[in-house]
């Protein structure tokens, strides 16, 4: 008896399964026989498939190398700037017991912040103002700071050294990417060795650094078109030159942007100046999110090309069911039901949209790697773009062959037959 049941409840997947091939088959026939309907149906999903792959993999790419640029940094970085100095304000709490009226500047503030349990190095950071600091005929950002430097923002070098402690009583300068570019361009030579007029004295190129846009964000420092000395250097071209701003790397285990808020207050308390404080982390979780946004929002505008090509099928397979009104007619006179004729026209519009999908799929990704390519981006292939890219189109197909499958369905075997060829 238990069986005789099971049979029963097995009996209409077992029936479902060759109307579904047989379905497959002849909606695989009807494409075919009418090649050239069926590309122009599927154009629209492809151009729509083809947005959402390309937009999602270069917001990827955009995260990617975000992501690249402040590993390479690290994102322990913290960035002190030193605002217009105020009256000291009553109430203000200096962590550290004791702190000296006097305000603490250059040497001694370094002292200071390199003493806390929290910060692994640190360097300040002067901005130089001087006539005659400009190079391929445009002022610059000089900036003196200590080698150190180079170690918190990870900064990379084209060509030649960084800083070094002992160029304290030389007069070398490390070139911006851009500012060596330009130098370049005048025919001026900026291989290390070569000099540059600057503040009335003559210095030596020490270095050329690489372009690196993520230190340039957390420093607020114009390392492309900027130019940097020493400390020491800075000191003889601007006597009256005073720190600016601080950047420091905070030890292994700390997090830089629970400690941001009490290195603030320190730091105005030392100083009795106002300052901002900015973490690599934070800016590195909101230029994600940027990325992230953009993208979505991309990819949603790109979806409107998907409605468009659901409306193309939608067409095309209302055609096809007024078309064949006399296949159809016969198929029910011969024994086809419903479900067979509504199973045809729902896989021959499913099959559109998976067509379109995989077409687009390819499109996409051959324009978001020469995008990439001429943009300089990482290439990112998303598994879970591809796989939303076919479900969308797959979807899309279905949802676009509902109606025409249900009203080829509705067909009266009669009236459909009585139809002139």
């Amino acid at each position: 008896m238990t069986r005789m049941v099971d049979d029963a409840a097995d009996a209409p997947a077992r029936r479902l399964w060759p109307r579904l091939r047989s379905a497959l088959w002849f909606a695989l026939h009807a494409l075919g026989t009418a090649r050239q309907r069926a590309l122009l149906a599927l154009l629209g999903v492809t151009i729509g498939v083809a947005a959402v792959v390309a937009l999602v993999s270069l917001g990827r790419g955009i995260e990617r190398q975000a992501l690249d640029e402040f590993r390479t940094m690290g994102t322990q970085v913290v960035s002190v700037v030193l605002l217009a100095r105020q009256p000291a304000q009553a109430g203000v709490k200096d962590a550290p017991a004791a702190a000296s009226r006097k305000p603490l500047d250059g040497p001694a503030l370094v002292a200071a912040l390199a003493a806390l349990p929290e910060v692994e190095i640190v360097s300040d950071v002067a901005s130089l103002a001087c006539p005659g600091a400009a190079v391929g005929g445009e002022a610059h950002q000089l900036s003196a700071a200590r080698p150190e430097l180079a170690r918190i923002l990870g900064l990379r070098l084209a060509s030649g050294r960084f800083m070094h402690p002992l160029d304290r009583h030389e007069l070398w300068v490390v070139l911006g990417a851009e500012s060596a570019r330009r130098l370049g361009r005048e025919a001026r030579s900026v291989q290390p060795g070569a000099t540059v007029s600057l503040c009335g004295r003559t210095l030596r190129v020490a270095g050329v650094l690489a372009p690196m846009s993520a230190a340039e964000a957390v420093s607020s420092l114009s390392l492309d078109q900027g130019l940097l000395v020493s400390t020491q250097a800075g000191r003889r071209l601007d006597p009256q030159a005073a720190v600016a701003q601080l950047a420091l790397r905070v030890r292994p285990g700390v997090s830089p942007i629970e400690f941001a808020p009490r290195l603030a207050e320190r730091v105005q308390a030392w100083t009795g100046q106002p300052v901002e404080v900015s973490t690599a982390r934070k800016l590195l979780e909101l230029r994600q999110n940027q990325a992230a946004a953009a993208t979505r929002f991309l990819a949603a505008l790109s979806g409107l090309s998907l409605l468009v090509g659901s409306l193309g099928i939608l067409n095309v397979m209302l055609m096809a069911v007024l078309e064949r009104r006399r296949e159809i007619g016969l198929r029910l006179a011969i024994g086809a039901d419903d479900l067979d004729i509504g199973l045809q026209f729902l896989c021959e519009s499913v099959l559109l949209g998976l067509a379109g999908g995989a077409a687009g799929l390819v499109l996409g990704l051959v324009v978001a790697a020469a995008v990439a390519a001429l943009a300089h981006l990482p290439f990112v292939v998303s598994p879970s773009g591809i796989g939303l890219a076919l479900g969308i189109s797959t979807l899309v197909g279905m949802a676009a062959g509902l109606h025409p499958a249900l009203k080829a369905a509705r067909q009266a075997p009669v009236e459909a037959l009585q139809v002139p060829a």
